[in-house]
């Protein structure tokens, strides 16, 4: 007899051919008005076979019909013959999957007790689990002002210039997490320079504009006069970006 808790499975069904004849032979006989048998019944009545999954559901409907019950076998792999005892057989239950935590759980502090960045690391079989690192007292970020004396400015790869507005900073990324962490010092790579930056980057100029498209400018250009027959790769010519030179003509 298949007991109610132990369910078959599409590996069930196609190990053993017998169970589809089982579960047809159940449903020409069925007469009641459970949903999942009805919709297999009207498969049956266009003459179409069921599918694995199908036989599946119908097998088990069958463990709940205890005129039938006793006449199932025991599903594969949920029952294991131990040593018997008294005609007894011993039902092992199938182990429980674990169950991925949520993302929110996924932030339990890792063992290490030195400064160290926030990372992934691997326990009790599950490798998906964050620590958001251990770090000093200094700030995340640091700004601070920045006296920029040139008129013009122009990003890199930029296609046209801008005006210079008040208001530019220096950006710091400040070590939090012990010395060797972050671009600069992997770049060098000594040691003492490890031990002598107090960024784990180098400070970022942040320019303001006059205009506002855009309004900020990281790490640009400084020129001190205007260019003459600037263009870029593709042809393009460079110009005065025609807010910055709207917002100077309003003011003026």
């Amino acid at each position: 007899m298949a007991a109610p808790e132990h369910k078959y499975s599409d590996r069930d069904v196609r190990a053993d051919p017998d169970l589809a004849e089982l579960a047809y032979e159940y449903l020409d006989a069925y007469t009641g008005d459970f949903e999942p048998l009805i919709r297999a019944q009207e498969v049956l009545a266009d003459s179409r076979l069921l599918t694995t999954s199908q036989i599946r559901v119908v097998l088990n409907c069958m463990r709940h019909d205890w005129n039938i019950a006793d006449q199932l076998p025991h599903p594969m792999a949920k029952v294991i013959e131990m040593p018997q005892r008294d005609n007894e057989v011993v039902v092992i239950p199938k182990p429980k999957k674990f169950k991925e935590p949520s993302w929110k759980d996924r932030y339990v502090p890792c063992e290490r007790t030195d400064l160290h960045p926030p990372h992934a690391y691997e326990a009790k079989g599950y490798d998906q689990w964050r620590c958001d690192g251990l770090h000093n007292d200094r700030p995340d970020h640091l700004w601070t002002d920045a006296r920029v004396k040139t008129p013009y400015v122009k990003a890199p790869g930029g296609k046209m210039i801008h005006l210079l507005g008040e208001g530019s900073n220096f950006h710091w990324h400040p070590y939090r997490y012990g010395p060797g962490f972050g671009g600069l010092s992997r770049e060098l790579g000594t040691s003492e320079v490890d031990k002598s930056l107090w960024g784990r980057y180098p400070p970022e100029l942040n320019v303001k504009l006059l205009c506002k498209h855009p309004s900020w400018l990281r790490n640009p250009m400084l020129l001190w006069e205007l260019p003459e027959n600037l263009i870029t790769n593709d042809g393009t010519p460079i110009e005065l970006c025609k807010y910055c030179k709207a917002v100077r003509d309003a003011s003026d």
